[in-house]
């Protein structure tokens, strides 16, 4: 009879584990869950203006099927307005766990730069209900693995000066912690 029961509370325990789980705010996912995360991100996502770089600025992203267009909202000093508008490709394919210990998905970014090459960015997402949130950059020192380049124009100002400027070029590694200062909430 002891052995009865013990079957019965463990059976019900694995039961209730597996509601428990697929009632949670996506943190643990359910193995037996459709994977839904395309279709999640599928839509409009707008931030907050915020400061970046002494300006104003505010993003936008749109995702439709495996298009996206990331629009940049520059609010210079004098009021005026400079968007800047990136059109690419996207594809999400595995969950990772993050430092924060949720399950994002990775996500790769391919667009045509302005010299006409083929720049990917790897990054990471994670939608929780309304909110969407990307990967915080993961520079790292050595261009090894899994990683993407960016170039960048290193200036050197003293006393509003340009004493020089440098390109450079910074590897970076798909990010392993999410931006949660950075939200972009869904547009309806």
């Amino acid at each position: 009879m002891k052995k009865l029961i013990l079957l019965i509370i463990a059976t019900n325990a694995i039961v209730l584990s597996g509601c428990i789980a697929d009632s949670t705010s996506g943190d643990t996912p359910n193995p037996f869950a459709k994977n839904i995360e395309n279709e999640r991100i599928q839509g409009e996502w707008q931030s907050d203006e915020f400061v970046e770089n002494g300006t104003l600025v505010s993003y936008s992203w749109e995702f439709k099927g495996t298009n996206y267009v990331k629009t940049q909202e520059v609010r210079m000093g004098s009021g005026e307005r400079e968007t800047i508008r990136t059109i690419g490709t996207y594809s999400s394919e595995r969950s990772v766990i993050v430092n924060s210990g949720v399950s994002a998905k990775t996500i790769d970014f391919s667009f045509e730069n302005a010299d006409g090459n083929i720049v990917k960015i790897l990054d990471i997402v994670y939608v929780k209900d309304d909110e969407l949130y990307f990967g915080n950059a993961n520079l790292v020192e050595t261009c090894e693995g899994e990683y993407y380049e960016i170039t960048t124009l290193d200036v050197d100002i003293l006393n509003g000066q340009v004493r020089e400027f440098e390109e450079t070029t910074k590897c970076y590694a798909r990010p392993i912690t999410l931006d949660f200062n950075r939200a972009y909430r869904q547009v309806p």
